[in-house]
């Protein structure tokens, strides 16, 4: 059952993949409320669904982002996100914003000695504007300033039989920036 569940897994990937109008790589930055600043690698697909009317989505890996008051607890992050964009073209600049919503996937990568802790995934929402700068037919180079609003974040820690939850604030403002193939 696992294998089939995988095979429909890639099928629908490349599926989706084959129908949508660009593919885009790119190095990332968020700078989260109650984190360190937050470095990773990402990609998304687009699609074309009326003239400059596009929907996206987008997936990102933050790797060990350090907590602020904890630098032994880091974080594993990976938003998934979809969007709506809009695109307005002008030669060969294409200027871009838009927004959506995203599911927010927490994976504890170091805790401290003694401590186990376990972080919610959570919903949220985020907002997008950018720059596209076409080098040829079929790829561009990108960039863009985006903020994120992930309220109510839950950790759970316990050591020594004494358990403790607190909420955080992860919003905050990133960037993006890297290639988009077109066809």
């Amino acid at each position: 059952m696992r294998y089939i569940l995988t095979a429909l897994m890639v099928l629908a990937f490349a599926t989706a993949a084959a129908s949508a109008n660009s593919l885009g790589f790119f190095g990332a930055y968020w700078d989260p409320d109650e984190l360190d600043h937050a470095y990773g690698v990402g990609g998304k697909l687009q699609l074309e669904v009326a003239p400059s009317v596009y929907i996206e989505a987008r997936a990102t890996y933050f790797p060990k982002t350090k907590d602020k008051e904890d630098d032994s607890l880091k974080l594993d992050i990976i938003p998934v996100e979809a969007a709506g964009i809009l695109k307005f073209p002008v030669d060969q600049l294409t200027p871009y914003a838009g927004g959506g919503i995203g599911y927010y996937i927490f994976r504890i990568a170091e805790e401290p000695a003694g401590v186990s802790a376990e972080v919610e995934n959570k919903v949220g929402l985020f907002a997008v504007a950018g720059l596209e700068l076409s080098i040829g037919d079929a790829a561009s180079l990108f960039g863009e300033a985006k903020y994120t609003w992930l309220d109510d974040v839950k950790l759970k820690a316990s050591a020594g039989g004494v358990s403790d939850e607190s909420k955080g604030k992860l919003s905050g403002f990133g960037a993006n920036a890297g290639l988009l193939l077109k066809w």
